[in-house]
C-alpha cells in the first residue's frame, strides 16, 4: 500500500529532520524565503539559484512535467 504526504506534511517532516540536507533546506526557508514573503508578499529565486536547481535531476521523473509546455524541461 502506498503512502501519500501532503505538501504541508512534507515540510513538517523536513523541518523535524536533522539530516544535513534537511538542515540546509530549513536554513534557506527560514533565513531567506519566509522573510522575503513576509516583506514583499512573495519569493523569487535569484538567477544563480534557479540554474542550480534546474540542473538537479529530480528523484521522480514526473516532477519534470508541467502543464505549461513552455515550462517543461527537456531530457539531457
Amino acid at each position: 500500500m502506498a503512502s501519500a504526504v501532503t505538501e504541508s506534511g512534507l515540510y513538517k517532516l523536513i523541518m523535524r529532520s536533522d539530516k544535513p540536507e534537511a538542515v540546509e533546506f530549513q536554513n534557506w526557508v527560514t533565513r531567506e524565503v519566509l522573510p522575503a514573503i513576509r516583506r514583499t508578499g512573495g519569493y523569487v529565486m535569484k538567477d544563480a539559484n534557479v540554474g542550480a536547481v534546474l540542473d538537479q535531476q529530480p528523484a521522480n521523473p514526473a516532477l519534470t512535467h508541467s502543464r505549461y509546455p513552455s515550462q517543461r524541461r527537456t531530457g539531457r
